[in-house]
């Protein structure tokens, strides 16, 4: 957990009421009820390394991908990001036992307090992962600027 109270962390807070406000609002414009799947892409090499943090050209080749989000108890979203091709993510500054993470499944709680990661590798078993707070920061950061334009891109009545 990315918590708003740690030295250092308080971001978080600000962002994470910004997240949960962005995805109160992706179910009130498309009209849904505790579930929503929007197809998004994601900027990756072709290592299968997800470039959240500007270090190459703006250009970078995307990958087609699926964010699912799901409402919980507590004001609290769960999102899911999974590439639609079954391919693998590995998303610096994120860890398991034996190294960068790959992932095929990327799992987010959203919550006013802060943002629980987790994933799932292929065959749908949890991984536990370990980042660092850069990692934590530009993963807040592309969720954000993503509900942002998923919210700008949404059907108007």
């Amino acid at each position: 957990m990315i918590g708003w109270r740690r030295k250092g962390g308080r971001w978080s807070s600000i962002f994470a009421d910004d997240l949960v406000s962005g995805c109160r609002e992706l179910f009130r414009v498309y009209g849904a009820a505790g579930e929503l799947s929007l197809p998004i892409s994601i900027p990756i090499d072709e290592n299968g390394v997800v470039l959240l943090r500007p270090v190459g050209p703006v250009d970078a080749p995307r990958v087609r991908a699926t964010l699912h989000l799901a409402t919980e108890p507590g004001d609290t979203f769960g999102l899911r990001i999974e590439r639609r091709d079954g391919g693998r993510m590995v998303i610096p500054g994120l860890f398991d036992a034996d190294g960068p993470a790959q992932l095929a499944t990327l799992a987010v709680d959203v919550t006013p307090r802060g943002l629980d990661i987790a994933g799932e590798d292929a065959n749908g078993a949890p991984v536990t992962l370990r980042f660092d707070e850069p990692a934590a920061r530009a993963l807040a950061t592309a969720l954000f600027i993503t509900i942002r334009m998923k919210l700008a891109k949404a059907p108007r009545p």
